[in-house]
């Protein structure tokens, strides 16, 4: 299962796309706080540039038992994930960015 964003709501969906990396491309893991993201951390919408739109790919960070670690997506404060079959949302994330170059939080 993955998850379904349309505007602001989050389903539960069947149909989703996967991720995959070309051979040279380089990529990781970036942490920023309060409302800063990375400046070049990879869109949800693949038409968009790095670091450019509401919506990012991301992992939530487990918090003292708060949060699952999970894949998922992050819009606004929260990471949105599958845990279990069902959706969840954690405030601690870290989000996927390509490290060709620094990644700022601005």
């Amino acid at each position: 299962q993955g998850l379904l964003r349309t505007g602001s709501k989050v389903k539960i969906s069947d149909s989703f796309k996967s991720l995959t990396k070309d051979g040279n491309e380089k990529i990781g893991w970036k942490y920023c706080t309060g409302h800063k993201k990375p400046t070049r951390a990879i869109p949800c919408d693949d038409s968009k540039a790095l670091g450019a739109g509401d919506c990012f790919l991301g992992e939530s960070v487990y918090g003292d038992g708060i949060c699952h670690e999970e894949l998922g997506f992050i819009q606004g404060r929260f990471v949105y994930m599958i845990h279990n079959g069902k959706k969840s949302r954690c405030p601690f994330r870290l989000y996927l960015v390509e490290t060709s170059q620094d990644s700022k939080c601005v």
